[in-house]
């Protein structure tokens, strides 16, 4: 699986079998810190390998959020613990349970997977100060309610989870959530921002590429809304494909355009329900 060193302490592994979902593992004298376990097992052990080399202890598993490829190996650290957003665990205990069951149905490796839920929560956010730096757990809802960010402030580095993507996207969150989320970033003094998925994105491309998806989801929304009001089906607002937008579809190895086409119909429902119930 490839490997990115991102700063001095900090490393960036990209899953080959599953949308190129990210783990990241902080390298301290006080033990390693890994944010979000992935989906196939054979992938974190990998990751929990290099997390444990030179017989470290792996401190703290922090989640970015209640989604099975970022939580579903969290049973590979029995001793580590697990911090997450409140949510997170709500979403362990319950749904979640059963999407693993049917992942496991597909993904034989995962038959022996169990739910392993966070035992540190919070709804706000949180500061952890660990082996000579501080990880400030910033709360970034949008593409999830429960999503969280973890800002390495020493390094300037931003592990965002899923409120970073090539493409935006949050039909299970909120896309006026997503925005202030994205404003929020703008906000932080960073070097690199490591997505959920895909690239790293780095300090000369920070400003642009969050730039870049505020005005996808005001544009999309634009479009969509506009074309309701016009009588537009959602075949007819789907013409307009993630490229209109400024995006590629070679991203995520072609989910992007996916990603996109969930964006639209979920804007396209949720602008006609509008229409016939305005006060709503």
């Amino acid at each position: 699986m490839p490997k990115e060193r991102v700063g001095e302490q900090v490393f960036v592994f990209l899953s080959e079998a599953y949308a190129q979902v990210t783990s990241t593992v902080i390298l301290t004298n006080r033990g390693s810190v890994v944010v979000d376990s992935l989906l196939y097992p054979s992938e974190a052990e990998e990751v929990r390998a290099f997390a444990t080399r030179g017989s470290r202890q792996v401190a703290y598993l922090i989640n970015t959020h209640g989604h099975l490829d970022h939580v579903a190996c969290n049973y590979l650290y029995p001793d580590a613990a697990i911090v997450a957003h409140s949510g997170v665990r709500d979403a362990m205990r319950g749904v979640l349970r059963s999407d693993l069951g049917q992942a496991a149905e597909s993904i034989p490796e995962l038959r022996g997977a169990k739910m392993r839920p966070p035992n540190i929560t919070s709804s706000g956010e949180v500061v952890l100060r660990h082996g000579g730096l501080t990880l400030r757990l910033i709360p970034l809802p949008g593409h999830s309610p429960d999503g969280m960010g973890v800002y390495v402030e020493e390094e300037r580095i931003l592990v965002a989870g899923d409120a970073v993507l090539p493409v935006p996207h949050f039909v299970a969150g909120d896309p006026d959530d997503l925005v202030r989320s994205l404003q929020r970033i703008r906000t932080l003094a960073l070097n690199t921002i490591i997505q959920g998925h895909g690239d790293v994105i780095l300090k000369g491309e920070v400003k642009d590429a969050i730039d870049y998806r505020l005005r996808y989801i005001k544009q999309v929304r634009r479009h969509v809304r506009d074309g309701v009001a016009a009588g537009a089906t959602v075949r007819e607002a789907l013409h307009a494909d993630i490229e209109a937008y400024g995006g590629s579809r070679l991203d995520l190895d072609g989910l992007t355009q996916q990603l996109h086409e969930d964006n639209v119909r979920y804007l396209h429902q949720y602008y006609e329900r509008a229409a016939l119930d305005p006060v709503a």
